[in-house]
C-alpha cells in the first residue's frame, strides 16, 4: 500500500481510540482536549449555576458534535482505503 493508506489507517485508529475514550468518560476527554489545545487558559471551565453558555450549549451537544466528526472521519478514511484497494485490484488485473 501507499504511505497515504498507512496514514489513513493511523488516523482511523487514532479516531477509534479517542472515540473509545469519549464513550468511557467524555468529561475527561473534554478536559484533556482543552488542556492540550488551550494551555494556560481556564475560561472553558464553566459553572453550570452561573454561566448561561452551559445552558445554551449543553454537554449533549458537544457529544453529538464529537460523534458527527468521528463518523465523518471514519467514513472518509473507509472510502479512501476502499478506493485504494479497488485501484490496486484493477491495476493488478490489467497487468496480468
Amino acid at each position: 500500500f501507499s504511505p497515504g493508506i498507512y496514514s489513513l489507517f493511523g488516523i482511523g485508529a487514532f479516531i477509534l481510540i479517542f472515540a473509545t475514550w469519549g464513550i468511557i468518560s467524555f468529561d475527561s476527554l473534554f478536559k484533556a482536549f482543552h488542556l492540550l489545545c488551550f494551555p494556560g487558559k481556564d475560561n472553558w471551565m464553566f459553572n453550570a449555576s452561573k454561566d448561561q453558555i452551559v445552558r445554551i450549549l449543553p454537554t449533549d451537544l458537544w457529544i453529538n458534535f464529537c460523534l458527527l466528526i468521528i463518523f465523518i472521519v471514519l467514513i472518509f478514511t473507509s472510502v479512501i482505503i476502499g478506493l485504494e484497494i479497488k485501484m490496486r485490484k484493477n491495476k493488478k488485473t490489467i497487468t496480468e
